[in-house]
Formats: C-alpha cells, structure tokens, sequence
C-alpha cells in the first residue's frame, strides 16, 4: 500500500530532538523583509542552534479570515495589502473547546480568533520544505506547538506550521443543511497552496515538499495522500501516530452519508429560533463561543468529535476504498510510531464499556490499519 524510501528531507525530521536546547536568542534583533504574492513581510532572525541562522515569519495570512459571510464555507485566498507587514509574533490559535491544556503542554498561549488561518514560516536558503500538520483531534491545537526555528536551523530546511479551523467551525458535516463539511482540510489545502505559490520568494524549492502530521494529524496527512485536491501540492508524506484508516478518523458507516452531527432540528429545538431559518445561517448568527462548544457526534472512545467525512470533493470515498485502487499523492512515505504510543488514552481504549466489549478487535484492527 505504501512505499518506503528514505529521502533526505524525512531523515531530517527525526534528528533534532538531541540539540533542542543548543543556541539562543541573540541580545540584539535583526529583521528581514520578504515578498509573498500578497504583499511584502517582516521577519526577523533567530539563531537557536548556534552557527545555523533562521529567518522567523509569524502569523503570515495563507487565507481570508473565515468570518462572517465566509464562516462554513470554503477558505478563500487572502487580501492584498500595501507597504510591509510585520510578521514578528504569533497569531491567535482558532477557537477550541476547554481551556487551552493541550496547547500550553506545548507553548504558554492562551489567544484565540476566528481570524486565525495564518502559517508560520522558518526559512534556511533554497532547502526543502516541512509542512507540519499539528494533533489535537481536530478539535484542539495551533501550528505554533512545533518551535519550528530550531528544526529548520538544524536540519538546514524550511518549516511551515499553521492554524486550521478547528471543531464545528472546521469539521461540522451536515450535506443536506449546506454543510459540505471537511473546512478544515480545505485550510491545509489553501496552506500547501500559499507554500507551493509563494516558497521561492524564501529560497525555497516547492518541488520538494514533505507534509508531516501526528496523532489527529497524521490521519490528516493520510487523507492528503487520497484526496484529488491534494494533488501535486506535496511530495512526501510522513504520518507519526495516526492512520486515515484508524476507526476514530471517519465518520460510521452506518451515519447518515455526509453527517458527523445528530438531527439539526432537534439540536435547537429547545432553542427560541425559526425551525424554518436554514441551518446553516442559524449557526453563522451564532457567537463564536457558542458554536466552539457544540458537541459533535464523536467516533467511539470519543476520541474524535467530528471526523472527516465523504463529501464528493476533498473526499470521494472511503480512504480504504480509494488507497485499494493504488491512485495515491505523492512519491515517498514514511510511517513510524512516538514513544509511549497511545498512553494517553489507553485506560479509554481498553474499556468495556466504550467499546462494548470488542477490546481484542478494535485494538487489533487500529493497529494494524495504521
């Protein structure tokens, strides 16, 4: 099903962790300015692993803000603006459910937008580029979680995170209401778009894209390998920790084709609005608070609230349908598993009562999917 090669960029990944703490921030602050196809940027340098500068691009607009009008509806490209953008702190992570754990297990950040479809940009001259998709089971999370500067300065590449709409706001299917669903997915796309339109302003090569993803993301970067548009935007693929095959990655069979919610209806019966008033304008007149704490119709475990489903354009059919025909993206894979695996949730995983007592074939199937 998949290939295995080792190119020089997928190496690279995996050799950083041993100099994390090597090199600092210099006293003194030296910036950089650079062309996007949208408008000119400032970054400034940092050196974190000593010899090995780094120009730093934070919060850089890969898309229009997903407000108002354009809230649920697929990411469109960002505005033009004039004179020099500062490009100097990181952007505000999208909406998310609970109080932030997830993401300050990574990065002491608590700042939240709808306007959040910004990439952050590491850049070495004329290297290959890492496009990471951050975990969080689609629900929680930002791009900033990788300190990208320090893989980029000793791996000598580019490194790409970003923020991707998250929970309802990102992932809400309901075909019939005029949710296609998979908004999310449509930002990674939007974001492999600005790499592939815009990396050779920064000495890069877009030829030589590798998008990588763990957890929730690897699954994600999974479904790049079999979506028709995704096609020609990357050209390796490395998925640490997770399986577009995984039982919590899709929507059940047994749902309604293109729905990862219950009944629209009986969702706000108990609310004072027009049942005659489309579901998806009724949720676009929502707070943003509101909508982020909407319950998905999650996948067993819970470990997904609202999982991908097919909706004929990102997704066509089911991923094992699709990688059986042998029509896949890109050229290489690499596919590996992170120190205690699964930990997190294997008191979960291993109850009866999630999993009506099917322990053996669940954990069987997950494992030998992924």
């Amino acid at each position: 099903m998949f290939m295995y090669k080792y190119s020089t960029i997928l190496c690279r990944v995996f050799c950083f962790v041993g100099v994390m703490l090597l090199g600092c921030h210099g006293d003194k602050m030296e910036f950089v300015i650079r062309s996007t196809a949208y408008g000119k940027i400032k970054g400034f340098i940092s050196e974190r692993v000593k010899g090995n500068p780094v120009e730093n691009y934070l919060g850089v607009p890969y898309a229009a803000p997903p407000v108002g009008d354009l809230r649920f509806e697929y990411p469109q490209k960002p505005a033009i603006w004039s004179g020099t953008r500062d490009t100097l702190t990181l952007p505000a992570a999208c909406p998310q459910r609970g109080d932030f754990s997830y993401i300050q297990m990574h990065k002491n950040f608590t700042i939240e937008s709808e306007d959040c479809l910004y990439l952050n940009n590491k850049t070495q001259n004329k290297f290959p580029i890492l496009l990471y998709i951050h975990g969080g089971s689609n629900e929680v999370g930002m791009g900033a979680m990788l300190d990208g500067d320090v893989l980029a300065g000793f791996g000598k590449i580019i490194v790409i995170t970003f923020n991707y709409r998250l929970g309802a706001l990102g992932f809400i299917g309901a075909r019939e209401e005029g949710l296609k669903g998979n908004y999310g997915f449509l930002d990674q796309v939007a974001a492999m778009k600005w790499v592939r339109n815009n990396i050779h302003n920064f000495n890069g090569d877009p030829s030589m894209v590798t998008i990588d993803g763990h957890s929730a993301g690897a699954a994600d970067v999974g479904f790049h390998v079999i979506s028709p548009m995704s096609k020609g935007l990357f050209r390796y693929a490395v998925v640490q920790s997770g399986s577009p095959l995984a039982f919590w990655a899709m929507s059940r069979p047994e749902w309604r084709p293109g729905y990862n919610i219950d009944d629209c209806k009986k969702e706000r019966a108990s609310c004072s609005v027009d049942l005659n008033i489309p579901y998806k304008q009724y949720l676009k007149s929502l707070s943003k608070d509101v909508i982020k704490n909407i319950p998905g119709k999650p996948t067993p475990a819970n470990l997904i609230a609202f999982p991908a489903i097919v909706d004929g354009e990102f997704l066509t059919d089911w991923p094992e349908k699709i990688l059986n025909t042998g029509v896949i993206n890109g050229e290489s894979y690499f596919l590996s598993f992170t120190r205690d695996e699964g930990s997190q949730h294997a008191a979960i995983t291993m109850s009866r009562k999630n999993f009506g007592g099917s322990i053996t074939s669940i954990s069987i199937n997950y494992f030998d999917n992924i």
